[in-house]
């Protein structure tokens, strides 16, 4: 029953958003179901953010926040193989973006593809993401 009127309340709140925002256009939409998404995900409602996520990347296609998360979630799942368009797809996305590179070495690392972890690790290394060494010096 408590979870039900939690649901509630957060669809209350998602609908008193979108009438808040208006006219607001799809990114500026989708932006904020990602930042309700994380808030979610901080509270250990994992079913619940994914949702928000999914909804903001059918809302804006080029959110690649959206994608990553759904990436993530995945991994938390261990649903390594559903994952890896989700972080491709970030990547194609912003092909800067150092944390799905690595998160798609460690999904390539869980399928036993050390060549393809490696990889993407040394592409996230170049890019600057942090503490990472200890991954790439076992690579060849």
């Amino acid at each position: 029953m408590k979870q039900s009127i939690g649901r509630l309340n957060l669809f209350v709140l998602f609908m008193a958003m979108v009438m808040v925002l208006g006219c607001a256009d799809r990114e500026e939409v989708s932006r904020e179901l990602v930042k309700e998404g994380k808030r979610l995900l901080a509270f250990g409602r994992n079913d619940e953010a994914r949702e928000k996520f999914e909804l903001a990347a059918r809302r804006d296609r080029r959110n690649f926040e959206a994608w990553f998360y759904i990436g993530n979630m995945h991994v938390t799942n261990r649903e390594y193989e559903e994952s890896l368009e989700y972080y491709e797809r970030t990547i194609e996305l912003k092909p800067d973006f150092a944390r799905a590179w690595y998160n798609l070495g460690l999904v390539w690392f869980y399928l036993d593809d050390q060549h393809k972890a490696c990889e993407h690790w040394k592409h996230a290394e170049k890019l600057g993401h942090p503490n990472i060494s200890d991954r790439t010096r076992h690579c060849p």
